[in-house]
């Protein structure tokens, strides 16, 4: 069954006559008028192209059905195929009724401009590649600036405290670590008195108990740091012992350094006041201590 087509586009103007064959760019819009006498009303619903080879199938789509009756169909159509076609027939149908167009004739012209084709697209690159606002690589390195001086910090104090526990093996005694100091101060005290005693000598001698006394009864790092690193050491170990006698520590410490930068002018009377409270500070650690000790017992 073939029908008469006529094919133009879907606005002309009034007073233009009928083109023979119409030059349109892909996906334009036509308009078909076929007419003949159909034996129902073709459905405006399923009314569509039959494609009975591949490249027929982008030829000719159809886009709207305007006007359905038994006598005349008009639609919308286009095309997607870049190409000529001239006296073309085309066949049409809705799943019941079917019919072929007369021969049509139109060509389909690509967008794209043959003498400026378009520029091949790149490739991904990435986002390493992009382009990112320098406060972006300034905050990276900040947190991997912190996250180094995290794990060197932490490789650091474990590496003073393994060293601590071995010299702790090699100061250690039969005796406490109270004990011991109360024997080295009494010892101390004893040759303080004599008329033979060396000042200097004594300082350094009360001087390195008193750091050994720390190490032994508090576990820190006495004689390896300074006396800014110790104090924090004591604050973040024993907090008790920080928060009651801290003013105590930082007097006695700063009175042995500066005794040794000035070693020569160290007096009798000097080394008697620095034992004096280095023995009333071990007895108030000592205290502590103990009530940890029978909380830990219990």
């Amino acid at each position: 069954m073939s029908a008469n087509c006529q094919l133009e586009p879907v606005q002309k103007s009034p007073t233009a006559p009928p083109p023979a064959g119409l030059s349109i760019n892909v996906g334009d819009k036509m308009l078909l008028t076929c007419a003949d006498s159909f034996s129902d009303a073709p459905r405006a619903d399923s009314l569509n192209v039959v494609a009975d080879a591949p490249e027929k199938e982008y030829q000719l789509k159809v886009l709207k059905v305007l006007e359905t009756s038994s006598q005349q169909v008009k639609m919308v159509v286009t095309s997607y195929s870049v190409g000529q076609y001239q006296g073309q027939v085309f066949k049409l149908s809705d799943g019941k009724i079917s019919f072929e167009t007369s021969p049509i004739a139109f060509t389909v012209e690509s967008v794209v401009d043959p003498k400026n084709p378009p520029e091949k697209p790149y490739p991904s690159e990435g986002p390493f590649r992009l382009s990112f606002p320098l406060w972006f690589w300034l905050a990276w390195a900040a947190v991997l600036i912190f996250v180094v001086a995290v794990v060197v910090l932490i490789f650091y104090r474990r590496r003073r405290r393994a060293r601590l526990m071995a010299e702790l093996e090699r100061y250690a005694t039969m005796l406490s670590p109270y004990a011991q100091y109360s024997k080295d101060m009494r010892s101390l005290s004893r040759q303080l008195a004599s008329p033979s005693n060396k000042p200097n000598e004594m300082f350094n001698k009360l001087d390195e108990d008193f750091r050994l006394y720390l190490i032994r009864e508090l576990k820190v790092p006495a004689l390896q740091v300074s006396n800014r690193e110790l104090l924090g050491e004591i604050r973040r170990s024993h907090r008790p012992v920080y928060d009651g006698f801290q003013s105590e520590l930082r007097r006695i410490l700063f009175e042995l350094d500066k005794g040794k930068r000035d070693i020569e002018k160290v007096k009798v009377k000097d080394c008697e006041d620095l034992l004096f409270l280095s023995r009333r500070l071990a007895d108030s650690i000592q205290s502590v201590v103990r009530e940890r000790q029978k909380r830990e017992f219990k």
